[in-house]
Order: C-alpha cells, then structure tokens, then sequence
C-alpha cells in the first residue's frame, strides 16, 4: 500500500503488513462503501445512477456533503505538497463517512 512509502525517512516494508492494511483498511473500507452504492443502485434504480435533486436533500445530506468537501480539500492539498500517506489517511476517512451516511440512513428499508 501507498500509506508505507517512505516519504521522509525509510520505512519498512512486509507482505504480512500489506496484506492486512489492504483486507481490514482498503477492502472492509473503501470496498464496502463502492460494493453498497453499485449494488443499490442495480436493484433500487434499474442499474442506473439517479438524478440528484438538491432540493430534497435533508439536514443529513448537507451535513455530508459538507463534510466530504472540506474532506478533499484537504486530500487535494496534501497530494499536491506529495503527502501521500497522509492524503490516503484522508481518503479513508471520506469513504468512512459515506459507510456512515448509508449504515444510518439504511437507504434499502424506504
């Protein structure tokens, strides 16, 4: 994984490490949020991506919406400074709440 790369200083490397950080982080993470939003939208929306309509969004969905912006902001501005551990810390963070907005929301019981 990207987030062992050695950026500052030497860093050490094992398949054992990689291994883990890619099942328990990147698949259980990033994985999970992408599989839920593919899969409801081939059974909810017949295998399409719904219009977006601002207007109905609540409280909740500004709130996330906000929260993800200043989120990739600030993954923007660490890739463009070449943090890239930090800016993968970042986006685990964003695909977390996307995890989070849709395990509270449950979407699937409308």
């Amino acid at each position: 994984m990207l987030v062992n790369r050695p950026e500052s200083a030497d860093t050490v490397f094992s398949w054992e490490d990689f291994a883990e950080k890619n099942n328990k982080e990147l698949l259980n993470n990033v994985g999970n949020l992408c599989n839920r939003a593919v899969k409801f939208a081939y059974t909810e929306f017949n295998k399409t991506i719904p219009e977006i309509v601002p207007e109905d969004w609540t409280e909740i969905e500004v709130n996330l919406l906000k929260q993800t912006e200043e989120k990739f902001q600030k993954y923007t501005q660490l890739l463009d400074r070449v943090e890239i551990k930090d800016g993968l810390r970042v986006a685990m963070e964003i695909s977390s709440i996307g995890n989070k907005y849709v395990q509270d929301c449950k979407p699937w019981k409308e």
